[in-house]
C-alpha cells in the first residue's frame, strides 16, 4: 500500500508510475490492464490526480473495465512541527504507524474510511505534545492528571476521544497510569478463597417438609432450633442461645420472640412446643410474662437447654434471612 508522501519521495513515485505506464502502452492494451490491476489503489488514484487530462481519460476507462479496481487517494500524513523533544516524538510517530496499519487493516475488511483518517486521528495528540513541550515536560511517562487539565483548560474546543485514545496507546508499550493514593500493584484484586460462597435458597414447599421431617424424627427443643433457623433466618448459635427476655407474651396474649430487632408472632402450634421447654424454667406459669411484670431475672436465663446427648442431632442449615 503507497502511504502518505511529501515532496521529493511523492514526485518520485509518481515518475516511476509514468514510466511504468508509457512502457505498458509501448505493448499493448492488455500490458496496460495487467499494470493497472497490479498497482494499488493509492497508486492508481495517483496517476488519476496528476496525469494529463489525455492520460486521464484512458485510464479512467480502463480502469473502470477491470473487476474490482479500486482507486483511493494515499493516506494523508499528520503536520508534526520541529523542535519536539525525542521522547515525545518517538511516541507521536509510534502511534501514527499503529493508526496506519489500523487504517489499512479496516479498508483490506471492507470498511470505509477517508484517506486522512491517520492525519485527524494524529490533530490532537500533535497539539497535546506541543503544549507539553511548552511546559517543560518533555516525556509521555510523566505526564500527569494535571497536565491534561491545563491541556484542555487552554483548549477548551479539542475533543477528549482522540486524547484517551493516543494514551491508551500509550498504556499498551509502558504503564502509564496515575498511581498517586494507590497500591504499587494497582487495582487489588478479590481472592477467591475468601470469597463468601453464595446462600442457599430454598423453595417454601420444601422448606416446610424439611421442618415436618425434623419434628416427626427429632426433640421439641431441636425442632424449635430448626424452627427459630428456617423460619426467623437466625444464626444456629443465636438460636441455641436465646433468652426468656426475647420470649414474651403480646397485648393480645400472643406469645412473640424477638430474633433481632423487631418482635414477631409465633404461631400457635409451635407457642406450645415453646412452652414445653418454657415451663421446667419458669413453672409458675405456662407463659412468658415480662421481666418488667415479674421484677424478677436481672440476669437472663437459657430459654432452650441443651439437648442431651442421646437427643443431640445436627442442626438443620438454613436459607438466609431477608430483613
Amino acid at each position: 500500500m503507497v502511504t502518505s508522501m511529501q515532496g521529493a519521495e511523492k514526485r518520485s513515485l509518481y515518475l516511476q508510475l509514468l514510466r511504468r505506464v508509457g512502457e505498458a502502452f509501448q505493448q499493448d492494451d492488455l500490458a496496460v490492464d495487467n499494470l493497472l490491476a497490479t498497482i494499488s489503489p493509492e497508486a492508481r488514484s495517483m496517476l488519476l490526480k496528476y496525469g494529463s487530462a489525455e492520460l486521464r481519460a484512458a485510464l479512467s476507462k480502463r480502469i473502470a473495465a477491470l473487476p474490482n479496481a479500486e482507486v483511493r487517494p494515499a493516506t494523508t500524513s499528520a503536520r508534526i512541527p520541529d523542535g519536539l523533544p525525542q521522547p515525545l516524538l518517538d511516541g507521536l510517530l509510534a502511534f501514527e504507524k499503529r493508526l496506519q496499519a489500523r487504517y489499512e487493516t479496516l479498508v483490506e475488511r471492507g470498511h470505509t474510511r477517508s484517506h486522512k483518517y491517520v492525519a485527524a486521528a494524529m490533530k490532537v495528540p500533535v497539539r497535546l505534545a506541543v503544549f507539553l513541550a511548552g511546559e517543560g515536560i518533555e516525556r509521555w511517562d510523566i505526564v500527569r492528571n494535571r497536565d491534561l487539565v491545563a491541556f484542555f483548560q487552554k483548549n477548551p474546543a479539542a475533543p477528549r476521544q482522540p486524547i484517551e485514545r493516543f494514551l491508551q496507546s500509550m498504556e499498551d508499550h509502558r504503564p502509564f497510569r496515575e498511581r498517586r493514593g494507590r497500591p504499587a500493584g494497582g487495582r487489588k484484586r478479590m481472592r477467591d478463597a475468601k470469597r463468601r460462597p453464595p446462600p442457599q435458597v430454598l423453595r417454601p414447599e420444601i422448606l416446610l417438609q424439611f421442618l415436618a421431617d425434623v419434628r416427626e424424627r427429632y426433640s421439641v427443643h431441636e425442632y424449635l432450633l430448626a424452627w427459630m433457623v428456617c423460619r426467623l433466618g437466625m444464626i444456629a448459635r443465636h438460636a441455641y442461645s436465646i433468652t426468656l427476655d426475647r420470649i414474651q407474651l403480646n397485648d393480645r396474649g400472643r406469645m412473640v420472640i424477638r430474633p433481632a430487632l423487631v418482635w414477631v408472632e409465633v404461631p400457635q402450634r409451635v407457642a406450645d412446643q415453646f412452652r414445653k421447654i418454657i415451663e421446667p424454667v419458669d413453672p409458675s406459669s405456662p407463659t412468658v410474662p415480662s421481666t418488667a411484670a415479674t421484677g424478677s431475672a436481672s440476669r437472663p436465663q437459657a430459654a432452650i437447654p441443651a439437648p442431651t446427648a442421646t437427643t443431640c442431632a445436627p442442626t438443620p442449615a438454613a436459607p438466609p434471612a431477608r430483613r
